[in-house]
């Protein structure tokens, strides 16, 4: 948030860090920011882009603060795709503050420090490939149990320049890398499920990039594996004024990737529902996730590959993964288990 004690500024407060990673600048939380500038956005001759524009810029000013505030800051590791991180960095490197620090990108482009040299995916795990600019090496990581889309290549860049910033040999990171990375539950985590289903679990939290990420991982899933596919969808919450485009855009992307789509929270009745009724073979909305848990315990396709991805509050996709568990035991998995969830979501359901 643009506000203490969510703001860039009072964290500075806390910790000035040598090494500063500007990953990305996505449409997230932005309804936070859009108080930040009321007076712009009320202007009626902006179009909704040149709104989101702004919003985005004052986005990467907040984040770019990890640098642009900190003087303890010498080595600086940035997003070169993204153009909101480009801009900000670049306007510092060039200023004379910046003269004394070292940069270094990731990105597509051979012109990066580290560029991305190859991505693949199945049941089994993820590989990424990258390439180091000037020097003919490339890395490679393959996480086992776990299926991440292609955008976590940039956080996998960014971890292997830290690597090298402080002397790490390209050996040493990409196998601490593969021994020791873990996601946090519901983040794309490998669950099996009943009826021969593999259900992959990223329940924790949802906006627009990483939804429309995770849709191309499963089409491309769906592809290989022949199997049918399962999308049990939660609101996309804290979106502000966007709230209806960015889920009629998720909708759009859902037609090549889902064959069964399930719904929970009222921005996905209302935006997402009425688009995609037509063109699937089944699509329901249901009032809570342990409504929609229950009905897919009777009703989930033989060899379902099944997506689960939602917003946190009021939606919980994690009760409805319960139900379609093959092994109880797995629910130590999921996300939102511990006592102060627990006496939320006890609240929440007995509530309804």
């Amino acid at each position: 948030e643009p506000d203490p004690p969510k703001n860039m500024d009072y964290l500075l407060t806390i910790i000035k860090p040598q090494i500063c990673v500007f990953l990305n600048v996505h449409p997230v939380h932005t309804m936070q920011f859009e108080k930040a500038i009321p007076n712009i956005l009320e202007n009626k001759k902006l179009t909704a882009k040149e709104k989101m524009d702004l919003i985005l810029k004052r986005i990467a000013e907040e984040k770019g603060k990890l640098i642009t505030k900190n003087h303890n800051c010498k080595t600086v590791i940035f997003n070169g795709d993204n153009t909101y991180v480009k801009d900000a960095v670049n306007i510092f490197k060039n200023s004379t503050a910046g003269t004394d620090k070292q940069f270094f990108s990731f990105g597509e482009g051979a012109e990066n420090e580290l560029s991305y040299d190859g991505f693949d995916i199945a049941l089994s795990g993820t590989v990424f490939d990258f390439k180091l600019k000037d020097k003919d090496k490339k890395m490679k990581a393959k996480f086992k149990n776990y299926l991440m889309p292609q955008v976590y290549e940039e956080t996998f860049a960014a971890a292997i320049l830290v690597g090298l910033a402080v002397g790490l040999s390209q050996d040493k990171i990409s196998k601490s890398l593969v021994n020791n990375y873990q996601l946090p539950e519901g983040r794309s985590t490998l669950l099996e499920g009943i009826k021969g289903s593999v259900i992959i679990d990223s329940s924790y939290n949802a906006s627009k990039s990483p939804t429309l990420a995770f849709l191309d991982l499963l089409e491309k899933l769906k592809l290989e594996e022949k199997r049918p596919t399962v999308f049990l969808f939660g609101d996309m919450r804290e979106l502000g004024g966007r709230a209806e485009s960015e889920h009629k855009e998720v909708a759009k992307h859902i037609a090549g990737a889902v064959n069964y789509l399930y719904c929970v929270g009222p921005l996905t009745k209302k935006y997402v529902i009425p688009q995609l009724n037509k063109y699937l073979d089944e699509v329901k909305w249901f009032e809570d996730s342990r409504q929609a848990g229950q009905y897919l315990k009777e009703h989930l396709p033989v060899k379902a590959l099944v997506l689960v991805k939602g917003s946190q509050n009021t939606i919980f996709l994690e009760e409805a993964i319960k139900y379609i568990l093959k092994n109880k035991d797995d629910e130590v998995k999921l996300c939102r288990h511990e006592e102060f969830w627990q006496r939320k979501k006890i609240k929440f359901f007995s509530s309804g």
